[in-house]
């Protein structure tokens, strides 16, 4: 996968925010989600901040799996 593809693919991906909006839940329940509920994420290892992003499709079948109902977005 070249950068350009790799990068292309992080943007697709969700942000915690984009969770908050889709669960309807604080940004502290997706990281208890993920620390306790195995909520699928994947963390990009920078300088400063690592950042945490998730892959819709993951996401989707995490949320069927344990019973969250998911929102749509406008």
């Amino acid at each position: 996968m070249t950068s350009k593809e790799l990068q292309a693919t992080i943007n697709r991906c969700w942000t915690i925010s984009d969770l908050e909006k889709r669960f309807r839940v604080t940004g502290m329940t997706i990281h208890n989600w993920r620390n306790n509920r195995g909520l699928p994420a994947v963390v990009i290892k920078s300088e400063t901040r690592p950042a945490i992003r998730f892959v819709p499709d993951d996401v989707r079948a995490w949320a069927t799996t344990n019973s969250v109902k998911m929102y749509g977005v406008a």
